[in-house]
């Protein structure tokens, strides 16, 4: 079985409840490019994760972490990693290896080699076929909200039960986009949050396209440190075409005037 992983992204947020600030949440998101004998995989596999000092050291940092039944389309995979401590406390870099199997598969699983280099700063460098562009919560363009610096969310102002934001997003003509990352803060079961990528088309419409959305519906009670999309835009759709649209990231909160609901970052991954 040949099995290779390429490093998109990896993203580290500290989640920090304001009042007690000595809780941080050391869970750190990687998304990566599976390719499964020479072409990029589908299906379901199974992953585990250790973190090391350096590229060669049998020397682990964290728990062993393993993720079961991970979600691969068109290669592209999303894992979350929580090593039961802050693995870059003692340093700014450390190494990931990676093992995989196939989701159906009970016995051991593949090494990946090299292992991949990530760092406690928000992104890794991602493979070369791969870029990511960001846009911080702090950028919304609205006064209905709360922008954290320290904490690096938004949320609703008080006397405020509903707000809608946007910010532009530019990204390079032709460009493919191939997934979609959000990381918020949903701790309530009352509000509601949504996110989406959305295309406006220079042709005098009213209306936007949406291409994609993430969000949290009325009784989502549990943390939600990050959600991404994989995609079911149109091939069309996927690429970028700047000559007759415009792009932008648009973010509605509902019901709760609190970091308990809140956007953080949101990433595109492109090519």
């Amino acid at each position: 079985m040949h099995l290779k992983v390429l490093p998109i992204i990896c993203l580290l947020f500290a989640f920090v409840d304001p009042a007690n600030a000595a809780e941080i949440d050391t869970t750190f998101t990687y998304q990566g490019a599976l390719e499964y004998q020479g072409s990029p995989a589908n299906g379901f596999f199974d992953f585990e994760f250790r973190v090391y000092k350096d590229e060669v050291s049998s020397i682990l940092v964290g728990g062993i972490v393993t993720v079961e039944d991970v979600l691969v389309e068109n290669g592209i995979f999303t894992a979350e990693i929580s090593p039961n401590q802050n693995v870059f406390l003692e340093g700014t870099q450390r190494w990931l290896e990676i093992r995989v199997r196939e989701g159906s598969s009970t016995g051991s699983m593949t090494t990946l080699a090299p292992r991949q280099k990530i760092t406690g700063s928000p992104f890794a460098l991602p493979d070369d076929r791969f870029k990511n562009y960001s846009i911080s919560a702090l950028t919304l363009n609205s006064p209905k909200f709360v922008r954290h610096v320290g904490f690096g969310e938004a949320y609703l102002a008080t006397g405020f039960t509903q707000a809608w934001a946007t910010a532009p997003v530019h990204l390079p003509d032709g460009a493919r986009i191939e997934t979609f990352v959000c990381y918020i803060q949903d701790n309530d079961p009352t509000g509601r949050l949504e996110i989406s990528l959305q295309r406006h088309k220079g042709d005098g419409a009213a209306s936007a396209t949406s291409l994609a959305i993430i969000g949290t519906t009325l009784g989502f009670a549990s943390p939600t440190k990050h959600r991404s999309w994989g995609g079911d835009m149109t091939e069309e759709q996927r690429f970028i075409n700047n000559s007759d649209a415009s792009y932008y990231i648009s973010v509605m909160l509902n019901g709760i005037q609190s970091p308990a609901l809140a956007v953080y970052q949101c990433v595109i991954v492109y090519r």
